[in-house]
């Protein structure tokens, strides 16, 4: 009986640690989509204020005030 509690105890951490590891790989992603979209919203505003694409990601941080934390 006592084998059995140490194993389903065991078995239910291994589930916890497989599904917080799960959590962290989606959050990562969702990390990246937010950066990509917010670099391709700051290049089509450049693009449409300034009839040009940025020469460099400096150009956007001075000039457009893309803020990358």
């Amino acid at each position: 009986m006592k084998v059995k509690n140490i194993l389903f105890f065991g078995l239910f951490l291994v589930m916890i640690w497989i599904g917080l590891s799960n959590i962290n790989k989606s959050t990562e992603n969702l990390d990246i989509d937010r950066v990509k979209n917010s670099l391709d919203t700051a290049l089509i505003s450049c693009y449409s204020v300034e009839g040009h694409y940025p020469e460099n990601i400096q150009y956007l941080k001075n000039i457009m005030g893309l803020l990358m934390i």
